[in-house]
């Protein structure tokens, strides 16, 4: 029976990131997660919980 190698997430990642059009959508949703994590750092340092 042959073993397959386990893919990583990171490897995947590598992949598709060569493709232009998922490059693109990638790095949009990268942004849009950087600045939620920037508004719940800052909820945080200003003691909201909503």
């Amino acid at each position: 029976m042959k073993k397959d190698k386990v893919r990583t997430f990171r490897s995947r990642l590598r992949e598709d990131i060569k493709d232009p059009e998922f490059k693109k959508h990638y790095q949009e949703e990268r942004q849009a997660l950087k600045l939620a994590i920037k508004i719940v750092e800052l909820r945080n340092q200003k003691g909201l919980s909503q």
